[in-house]
């Protein structure tokens, strides 16, 4: 059992942790970022996480495949945070700190954050909290609040958004922070999340 562990202490120094836009188990498959990563590091343990609300934590509480309408399940969900004073991109960055530590526990030394999409979110301020994550990638991140808030339009959900977030800071204050972490942005996404 020690020659176990010891060998899987060497193997998974180095780790990606994927936090996905919508779904890892679609996003491992077919995301060429990820793809990307595995070939520049081959010898990396590669995790991923679906935070609370995605992927294969998607609730149907407000029907079947009404996710992403206007007042569909995420915002159900969204708007119930907001009244209970715990915002769900809060607690979507709590789960991401969760397994930092489960991983950290677990022998994981050098922790790669990688995020995209609605991931890059708790992405980018879980790695402003964990000491452990040393590099951190986003694709698809919010160019800034800011923009969300002066948009005449924008299509991130209530989830992304936190309340009375530019009054304290705005996400390029967070991206100054991460350079310290070797922080790479691929493709950001403006209000309209698809057009930085």
């Amino acid at each position: 059992m020690e020659s176990f562990a010891l060998s899987w202490e060497v193997v998974c120094e180095r780790t990606v942790f994927y936090i996905s836009h919508q779904s890892a188990d679609a996003e491992l498959r077919e995301e060429p970022l990820i793809k990307d990563l595995m070939r520049t590091d081959p010898d990396a343990a590669v995790f991923a996480c679906d935070v609370r609300g995605i992927g294969e934590s998607r609730p149907e509480t407000c029907g079947a495949k009404t996710f992403l309408n206007p007042y569909g399940c995420d915002h159900f969900y969204a708007i119930h945070s907001l009244m209970l004073d715990h915002p769900y991109v809060g607690q979507k960055t709590f789960d991401v700190l969760r397994v930092l530590d489960w991983l950290a526990a677990n022998g994981h030394a050098e922790i790669h954050l990688v995020g995209k999409g609605w991931g890059a979110l708790p992405a980018t301020f879980a790695a402003l909290f964990a000491d452990r994550v040393n590099q951190v990638t986003l694709k698809n991140a919010l160019t800034s609040y800011r923009e969300v808030a002066e948009s005449e339009g924008y299509s991130w959900p209530l989830s992304c958004l936190v309340p009375c977030v530019l009054k304290k800071f705005d996400l390029p204050d967070c991206y100054r922070a991460l350079a310290e972490k070797k922080l790479r942005q691929f493709e950001p996404w403006g209000a309209m999340a698809d057009k930085a």
